[in-house]
């Protein structure tokens, strides 16, 4: 099961991200921040980092779920190697990941996200070469 968990979490993920291009983002009370991806200093910033106003709270809910899943990563994923335990956790609860190689590492970083999240949708929106992805559940 291990050697097939980052396969299934990837081709998830392009599923959902192919679908997601046919739509548009309407309703944001409907979906929730992952994080941030910040093109100038090639930073990827957990969105339960950079919560700050209670009044969105809902909006940061499901990547406050994914540190406290990644917090007890060990005790549930049974079956996982360790290894592959170990690069989720480090993805769910590390506030700032340094993307050294854009295209693979971001796409491994969502691709775990949208699978564990079961998320039907992930959008991104551009500004000032911060790109914001959210994800409907």
């Amino acid at each position: 099961m291990s050697s097939n968990f980052l396969y299934n979490a990837y081709i998830n993920y392009l599923k959902i991200y192919n679908e997601s291009k046919k739509t548009n983002l309407n309703n944001i009370e409907n979906y929730h921040i992952i994080g941030i991806y910040d093109s100038d200093v090639n930073i990827w910033y957990n969105a339960w980092s950079l919560y700050i106003n209670p009044i969105h709270s809902n909006l940061y809910k499901k990547s406050k779920e994914l540190l406290i899943y990644g917090l007890d990563v060990e005790k549930t994923m049974l079956g996982i190697s360790n290894d592959i335990k170990y690069i989720i956790k480090h993805i769910l609860v590390t506030s700032k990941i340094i993307i050294a190689e854009k295209i693979t590492q971001l796409n491994l970083i969502l691709a775990i996200i949208t699978y564990l999240t079961k998320a039907k949708q992930i959008f991104k929106t551009v500004s000032n070469n911060c790109h914001t992805y959210y994800i409907k559940i």
